[in-house]
C-alpha cells in the first residue's frame, strides 16, 4: 500500500519522491533497537503537514545548452529511436519549463520533468562515462550532470554553466 496515491503525486509533484511502501500486513512500524512505534495514518499526516508549512521560494533558471553532436554523444541514437529530427528533440525539450523534483545521485544534480512524452526515453543499458555540464534524460526526467561521472541517462546536450563548486 503506497502512503501516497499516484494521484495525489501527480497533483502535488512535490511528494513524486516521497513514496513509502508499506510491506507489512500491521498499521504499526516497530523499528530493531529504537523505541519508534507510528501508525502509517501519522506518518501520512506528518508528511502533510511538513509539506503544507513549508514555503519554497521558486526560482526560474535559464541553462543555455549546446545540442551539437560533439556534445552529445546519445544524441544521434536518441533522434533515430525516437523517429524525430534534431531540431524538434530541441524544441520539445526547450519548450517546457521544468521542476526541480529532487537533488541527488552527485552533489547538485538536480532530476527535473518532466519531459515531452514524446522525448521521454528509458535509462541506457550500460552506463558510461559522463562530462560535467552533459544535459541528459531518462525516462520522463532530464537532468544535468555536476560533475564527472559514470551515468546511464541519454546524453543529448551540455551546458558551459558550472553547477557545483568542489571548492565550497
Amino acid at each position: 500500500i503506497l502512503i501516497r496515491s499516484v494521484e495525489t503525486m501527480k497533483k502535488t509533484k512535490e511528494l513524486a519522491f516521497l513514496n513509502f511502501l508499506k510491506h507489512t500486513s500491521s498499521n504499526k512500524i516497530n523499528f530493531q533497537n529504537e523505541h519508534v512505534v507510528f501508525s502509517f495514518k501519522e506518518l501520512e499526516e506528518k508528511m502533510k503537514q511538513s509539506v503544507q508549512e513549508r514555503t519554497i521560494e521558486k526560482r526560474l533558471i535559464r541553462i543555455p545548452v549546446c545540442y551539437e553532436t560533439e556534445y552529445a554523444p546519445d544524441l544521434q541514437q536518441f533522434i533515430s529511436i525516437k523517429n524525430i529530427s534534431k531540431e524538434e528533440l530541441i524544441t520539445h525539450h526547450t519548450q517546457k519549463t521544468y521542476n526541480v523534483f529532487m537533488i541527488g545521485f552527485l552533489p547538485g544534480f538536480a532530476y527535473m520533468g518532466e519531459v515531452d512524452e514524446r522525448i521521454a526515453m528509458p535509462r541506457k543499458q550500460q552506463p558510461n562515462i559522463v562530462a560535467a555540464g552533459s544535459i541528459g534524460i531518462a525516462g520522463k526526467q532530464t537532468g544535468i550532470y555536476p560533475l564527472i561521472s559514470p551515468g546511464g541517462w541519454n546524453i543529448i546536450g551540455k551546458t558551459a554553466l558550472e553547477l557545483f563548486d568542489k571548492k565550497l
